[in-house]
């Protein structure tokens, strides 16, 4: 076997989060009296994605992002709302979705019992937790690993150790971290000297940087890679 341990990102790698995003977003605009637009919706993913980038970068800490979106989000479009509030509901949507990717079940019950799970993902632990309780892949791993409950966010390579030693500290050759992100995951698991597999459903160009050991374009085909067969 190639790779007896996987440690799997979980949004957008194995869980639909784009299409849980969007839903709770959705159903806080209509609640919140926002109007709903695709050009409201395109300002919040933008001062959430600029969060998200300086949280893994270090230098802001999950309980600020939480409230601090909303808050950039009513001061740049002009619409009152109370970002406490907008943040506490929109948590509670978010934590209600376990909407898997295609092909996501079966192969992580394809793997289980002969390959050893771990989940890394830089997460909220009140949308985390409860939606990975609800999903049927949550009894397939040993460890999952929400990063605001250690304090450390991909691609610190810390965030990796944790993970590793909660595992029984393996051997590093054999492991393999999979994800859709070039910064966060894969350039995570070069930090922390693992292989790596880029999950690239939109086969995208191949970048010089960070080092990317495996291009999956297709979830189908992962056990083929894992277990040796022909990848």
């Amino acid at each position: 076997m190639r790779y007896p341990v996987v440690f799997f990102d979980a949004d957008d790698t194995l869980f639909d989060f784009e299409k849980t995003k969007q839903v709770a977003l959705d159903a806080l605009f209509v609640e919140a009296g926002f109007p709903r637009s695709e050009a409201l919706t395109a300002t919040y993913e933008r001062i959430n994605q600029q969060l998200w980038q300086e949280l893994e970068q270090g230098r802001v800490a999950p309980a600020t992002l939480k409230v601090e979106r909303f808050a950039r989000f009513c001061t740049a479009t002009g619409l009152a709302g109370d970002p406490e509030w907008l943040s506490t509901r929109y948590l509670q949507r978010l934590s209600q979705g376990t909407d898997l990717l295609p092909g996501a079940e079966q192969l992580v019950q394809t793997l289980h019992g002969s390959v050893r799970l771990a989940l890394i993902t830089n997460g909220l632990q009140a949308v985390q937790r409860p939606r990975f309780a609800q999903s049927p892949l949550c009894k397939c791993f040993e460890v999952i690993v929400v990063s605001e409950e250690v304090g450390i966010a991909k691609p610190n390579p810390e965030i990796f150790r944790i993970t590793w030693e909660q595992m029984g500290c393996p051997e590093l050759s054999g492991i393999l971290m999979v994800g859709d992100s070039l910064a966060s995951d894969i350039q995570g698991g070069v930090n922390f000297g693992i292989a790596t597999c880029w999950y690239n459903p939109n086969q995208l160009p191949l970048p010089a940087e960070p080092r990317i050991d495996h291009n999956l374009t297709d979830l189908t085909k992962f056990p083929e890679l894992v277990l040796d067969r022909s990848v």
